[in-house]
């Protein structure tokens, strides 16, 4: 057994002594007013060194809480599960506390499993007036605090026992009461904000009053609920704007783990490959885009802030999207255009406005200018990804890694946006009556692709060699194309042979480590001294995070309204059976319409074995609504598809007017 007192853990302790426990220890280093007490690790051996240390400090009565190893995490409580002892005041009380409380974390719980090791914490007792529960935010609402409070101890509260005094604060709004004199109440507040900063996440806090001092029982981060995560994104930007999880990155990475995030981030920063390739054709990001991006991560899913997106494009240009039009039809979000808005400018771009003028003359020259040079740069480049990617050994060392990983998420990306960006150039110069006539370009081979494929933690096509062998007999065939749109698909399959090299090193990494696939859950700076239990950890927070909804686009002011229209991807008419297919490697039934939630490259496979393709998600010029046009399939963007559309229901779809009508639902 080893009993550390609270306050004293280091770093290696802190692995094993439970949320709980690592709480309050923190609260302790922090100087909050903490009952003193000691964490017990291993607790099922000889309980003498606890016995010694309660003798030491007088043998006073003392609760035996639990604290195992996933009790009080980010995104589960384990609230109530395990026993609590109060005023245990005998040696012999204590050693048969210590045991029952060890042997009730070992049990299954309502979350459908154990919480891991067992330790247990020892405090002095508190034996108070007033006792209570204060969350740092709403759960409810995401917003304002809550006090909860009773008479005498709080176990009555915690357990559901007795109904307390209720007292909500937002601003200087109060509704309820509580028997909280108003200075104690102020510093319980006070306390809840300072929590937060600690801990960087609002907080659950159980506290008591005795005598008039306010006592810290506990701290615990609040278990997210939706309200509290879109009242985060809200929280993040002072300026009336619209978060977009129908971005499209989302659409091949939907919920990025810790690696892929990383890789996010440095690829569409300003000196990742989204800012190198607006480098070369003269765009450039506003000062605070440059500083802080424009992708957010709530709830675990991708978000991006489209009025910093607006702003990456050309610094303090007034470019802005319709959030009114947005709200009104959320299916607008598949791909969102922005316009100039003359009355966002800010003072200092009218002040620079000739050299703006410039600027922009400038990058269009480059544009234009940047299209032969281009393609042959591009082909020199794509064939040494190839020969990269076939003949290079995985990474020796962290190290190298790492400078895999800059390069993939620099040079690489950088090629691959640019094509994309001399591609969409094509698109938008090219008469609509002429579109038709731009060929894209197929790939022949699947086996670095994949569903997900932006994600490096998702197996592509070649680590499940019998849907590989399907696939590459079903998909449509490969199609070489020339000019300028074409490299759009092109740069995209060479990029994905770089991260596909990333997430074999990575693989590899995780068996020398021993960490496994647990080893998406770090970063390239962790890998160097990888702790097992973190990733272990965060793989189990990220679990929890996506099981809580989140809408799809989430707006600083109002709601969007609810979907009554859909989005025109790609032209025709067809009729056929909702189809929900859980991967892209199973084969369709007859007349089937593909539902899908969204327009991941993955789903191409099957667009030409089906009738039509209704999507969640996606844009007009994603990947798979180009092949979807190309292939002559109907396809229609309608938000939370899934939902909306029931597996075995007849529908007609009209790709021209964006429409899907349930004809007859399944018996």
């Amino acid at each position: 057994m080893r009993v550390i007192t609270l306050g004293q853990l280091t770093p290696e302790d802190v692995r094993g002594a439970g949320g709980k426990a690592r709480g309050l220890d923190a609260l302790v280093k922090a100087g909050f007013n903490v009952p003193p007490g000691w964490a017990v690790l291993e607790p099922d051996s000889d309980p003498a060194t606890l016995l010694d240390a309660w003798r030491a400090a007088g043998s006073p009565p003392v609760a035996v809480r639990s604290s195992a190893a996933l009790e009080d995490g980010a995104v589960a409580s384990f609230a109530g599960q395990f026993l609590t002892l109060l005023d245990v005041r005998t040696e012999g009380s204590l050693r048969d506390a210590l045991t029952r409380v060890a042997a009730s974390q070992r049990k299954n719980t309502a979350y459908g499993e154990s919480a891991g090791a067992p330790a247990v914490v020892v405090q002095e007792m508190v034996e108070p007036e007033l006792a209570g529960v204060a969350f740092g935010r709403d759960p409810a609402t995401g917003d304002g605090a809550v006090i909860e409070a009773v008479r005498g101890r709080g176990d009555a509260l915690v357990s559901g026992a007795a109904t307390p005094d209720r007292l909500r604060i937002e601003g200087t709004k109060r509704v309820g009461s509580t028997p909280l004199v108003r200075e104690l109440e102020r510093d319980l507040l006070a306390r809840l904000a300072e929590l937060e900063k600690l801990f960087g996440a609002p907080q659950d806090v159980e506290w008591a009053v005795r005598k008039g001092r306010l006592w810290l029982l506990q701290s615990r981060p609040i278990t997210p609920t939706t309200a509290m995560l879109v009242a985060d994104l809200r929280r993040s930007s002072r300026e009336d704007t619209c978060w977009s999880a129908a971005y499209s990155l989302a659409e091949t990475c939907p919920a990025p783990t810790p690696m892929t995030w990383e890789f996010l981030k440095r690829m569409m920063s300003w000196e990742g490959g989204l800012g190198r390739a607006y480098r070369r054709f003269g765009f450039f990001f506003r000062e605070d885009v440059k500083r802080d991006g424009f992708l957010r991560l709530c709830g675990g899913r991708l978000y991006a802030d489209l009025g910093l997106e607006a702003a990456s494009c050309f610094g303090e240009w007034p470019l802005s999207h319709d959030f009114d039009a947005l709200r009104q039809n959320p299916a607008l979000a598949s791909h969102p255009q922005p316009k100039p808005d003359w009355k966002r400018a800010r003072a200092s771009f009218w002040l620079k406005l000739p050299w703006y003028l410039w600027k922009l003359a400038s990058a269009q020259r480059r544009l234009t200018a940047a299209r032969a040079p281009f393609a042959g740069e591009f082909a020199a480049w794509e064939k040494a990804v190839r020969e990269r990617a076939a003949g290079t050994p995985r990474a020796a060392s962290v190290a190298e890694f790492r400078e895999r990983f800059r390069q993939a998420a620099g040079e690489a990306a950088e090629m691959a946006i640019a094509a994309s960006i001399l591609a969409s150039a094509e698109w938008e110069r090219t008469p609509a009556g002429k579109r038709g006539e731009l060929r894209a370009w197929i790939p022949s081979e699947l086996a670095h692709r994949g569903p997900a494929e932006m994600e490096l933690a998702e197996p592509r096509w070649r680590e499940r060699p019998a849907e590989l062998e399907r696939l590459s007999r079903d998909a449509p065939p490969g199609r070489d194309a020339e000019g300028i749109y074409a490299l759009r698909e092109r740069g995209k399959d060479a990029f994905l042979r770089a991260t596909e090299t990333l997430r074999l090193d990575l693989l590899e990494l995780g068996r020398r480590t021993g960490l496994g696939t647990d080893v998406f859950f770090l970063t390239p700076d962790e890998l160097d001294r990888p702790d097992a239990t973190v990733a272990a950890r965060r793989r189990r927070e990220r679990e929890a995070l996506l099981r809580i909804p989140l809408p799809t686009l989430v707006f600083s002011r109002g709601e969007a309204a609810a979907a009554t229209s859909g989005a025109g991807i790609a032209p025709g008419t067809a009729e056929g059976i909702a189809w929900h297919p859980a991967s892209a490697a199973e084969a369709p039934p007859a007349d089937a319409v593909l539902v899908v939630p969204s327009l991941d490259p993955s789903w191409t496979l099957l667009y030409s074995r089906v009738k039509a393709v209704v999507t969640g998600r996606g844009g007009l010029l994603s990947h798979g609504a180009i092949v979807a046009r190309e292939l002559g399939v109907p396809c229609v963007l309608w938000p939370e598809a899934r939902e909306r559309v029931p597996e075995g229901a007849r529908v007609e779809v009209d790709g021209a007017k964006g429409t899907v009508r349930v004809v007859k639902v399944p018996d």
